[in-house]
């Protein structure tokens, strides 16, 4: 298998990304790992700074955002976050947005810092950290993934990220396929 960079996008800045989990219930409802600063290519869990999500109302999905680096970079401010996005391709893997034209550049440079790997429908919702957790499905899936996922909610290696992607498809049925996606913190 291979990662295809897939765009880029700005999102408040990891430092600050902490502030929308500050609710121990969501954090309990949506974690498997009670973690500050959780991160992914949802936008309604890590905010973009101009973000369309209003709770109750609902979001337009934008991710992501920019197919050029340049104008993610042109766009962020110093309070953001410049995050590219990958998505695992192989045999088994599903379509990810045929529709996206072909970043630039189109591949990972080595300079960015990995962040992990998530798990979604497209870029929305995350499986990991968007679609809820009964409390017995919490207990399971944690004691199974919850040691394997690092400070941002996300996978640190690409085998617990497969392994979680197949509970996560016999868990949510209603939503899927479901994509590995790498993310990367560009600047």
């Amino acid at each position: 298998m291979r990662q295809r960079l897939v765009g880029f996008d700005t999102r408040v800045a990891i430092e600050q990304a902490a502030v929308d989990w500050q609710d121990a219930e969501r954090r309990r409802r949506y974690l498997l790992r009670d973690v500050r600063r959780p991160l992914s290519i949802d936008e309604a869990v890590w905010l973009r700074r101009d973000t369309s999500c209003v709770p109750g109302l609902g979001i337009r999905i934008e991710t992501p955002r920019s197919w050029r680096l340049a104008d993610a970079l042109a766009e962020a401010t110093d309070q953001e976050t410049v995050v590219a996005f990958s998505v695992l391709v192989g045999p088994r893997e599903p379509e990810f947005m045929p529709w996206l034209a072909p970043p630039e550049p189109s591949s990972i440079d080595a300079q960015w810092e990995f962040l992990g790997w998530d798990i979604a429908e497209n870029a929305f919702p995350s499986a990991l950290t968007n679609c809820g957790y009964e409390p017995d499905e919490r207990e399971a899936l944690s004691a199974r993934f919850g040691a394997a996922l690092n400070d941002h909610h996300l996978f640190g290696e690409l085998a617990p990220a497969l392994a979680c992607r197949r509970a996560q498809e016999a868990r949510i049925l209603e939503h899927g396929p479901w994509a590995v996606l790498g993310l990367y913190r560009v600047r």
